[in-house]
């Protein structure tokens, strides 16, 4: 506590008692820590933040220098310089020693330390300054007890210290452990799980970038929400759309492949959808413009053809009727002639229209022949979010056309020469 080196020199003509020594603060700084030197009761001076000191004290008196700083224990050591007149000539040994303080604790009584720990004055059996080694004697026990005291605090307050500091590792350890695990949940598109992480590792100590990456990813939460929620819309139009095109409705697909397009813009099965739309409706045009102009020649041949009163004579076994194109003459001529002129032309169109529709027919059959002449053929594509099987099948004369839709939401339909059938028959067929 307090340790005392004497010098083997001595001042000669001192004016006082020099004091040195140095001022330790147990586990702290000396910023804050002090000095004071009181002489007869009266404050003389203050020394403030140093470790080191020197101090001069004037002969014939009493003075009580004390080392403190707040919140530590106080230490006080008494001066009486008084000596004999005759001896200050000679000059004294520098006083040294050293101080420390330690820090107070309220559950350990301190009220030893209201004393000086030590008295200092002038001893006739060395002829100088020393200990009183009576009084030293008579406080050292309670000062040992007191500092046994707070030894055993130390010890105590620095299990605490090392409890809290485990303690506070497991929850840094946890924390970050769930932090870590957040972080690859997110990686993987599993924001829900990963907030519940982050939830969990807030709930064991709170931590305000945890909060907000919470916040920021329920927000990406909810915009992922709204953006699935869209896309489920877009697909289900889309379905439509292509179950529209698939049996043949060119402008319901077309409306609702836009639709779809305002939904998500820029699918690219979209925009496949509607240029093959506007490509069949182009081919639909077409073929309605050549149909009317075949039908125009039609009603032009049978025009001409009523024209004739005597072509294309045929009889019938039966009735010995004779036909001359579109007038009966002979047993049955009056027939013919109670028809009304709305009724003769009415048939005149009607075998135009059959005339049409063969040639038609007997067209898109020489080319199915053409392009298909082996017995069976089968052709996949892609339309949307549907996959189309075409099958040909070769029968010499003709070709028939057997199509399936297959949809990735579920849904399957059969169509032979475009009209609808059903699965068991299809498949019978194409075999």
């Amino acid at each position: 506590m307090i340790g005392l080196v004497l010098f083997a020199f001595a001042a000669s003509a001192q004016n006082g008692l020099i004091l040195e020594g140095r001022f330790k603060v147990d586990g702290g700084s000396n910023n804050g820590a002090k000095i004071v030197v009181e002489k007869n009761g009266q404050r003389l001076q203050t020394k403030e933040g140093t470790s080191r000191f020197e101090i001069e004290l004037d002969f014939q008196a009493v003075y009580l220098v004390s080392f403190e700083k707040d919140g530590f224990v106080s230490k006080k050591l008494r001066f009486d310089t008084h000596v004999p007149t005759d001896r200050i000539e000679y000059g004294f040994e520098i006083f040294e020693f050293k101080v420390e303080i330690f820090e107070q604790y309220d559950d350990v009584n301190m009220v030893i330390f209201n004393q000086p720990v030590g008295k200092i004055s002038f001893s006739d059996l060395i002829d100088e300054f020393d200990y009183d080694t009576d009084y030293t004697k008579s406080i050292q026990a309670q000062i040992d007890d007191t500092m046994d005291e707070i030894e055993d605090k130390k010890e105590e307050i620095a299990d605490q210290v090392a409890a809290e500091e485990k303690a506070q590792a497991d929850v840094a350890k946890q924390t970050q452990n769930l932090t870590t695990a957040a972080q690859k949940l997110e990686d993987q598109g599993k924001l829900e799980e990963a907030i519940q992480k982050l939830k969990e590792a807030n709930d064991i100590k709170e931590n305000p970038q945890t909060e907000k990456k919470i916040q920021e990813l329920e927000k990406k939460q909810e915009q992922q929400a709204k953006q699935q929620e869209k896309q489920d819309e877009f697909n289900k139009v889309l379905a439509d759309a292509e179950a529209a095109m698939a049996q043949g409705d060119l402008e319901g697909a077309k409306k609702l492949f836009e639709q779809a397009n305002g939904v998500i813009g820029g699918d690219s099965k979209v925009q496949a959808g509607l240029a093959k739309i506007e490509k069949g409706i182009a081919q639909a045009a077409k073929e309605k413009e050549a149909a009317a102009a075949a039908a125009a020649a039609a009603e032009e041949a049978a025009a001409n053809a009523a024209a004739k009163t005597e072509t294309e004579e045929a009889v019938i076994p039966e009735t010995g009727t004779v036909i001359l194109g579109d007038v009966r003459v002979g047993e049955e001529a009056s027939l013919t002639a109670r028809l009304s002129e709305d009724e003769k032309f009415d048939g005149m169109m009607r075998r135009a229209e059959i005339q049409q529709e063969e040639f038609y027919e007997e067209e898109e059959q020489k080319q199915l022949r053409d392009d298909y002449p082996r017995r069976k053929t089968v052709e996949t594509e892609e339309a949307g979010n549907s996959v189309i099987t075409w099958v040909y099948i070769n029968y010499g004369e003709f070709v028939k056309t057997y199509k399936r839709v297959k949809h990735n939401w579920g849904g399957e339909y059969f169509f032979i020469d475009g009209q609808a059938t059903n699965r068991r028959y299809w498949e019978h067929e194409t075999q």
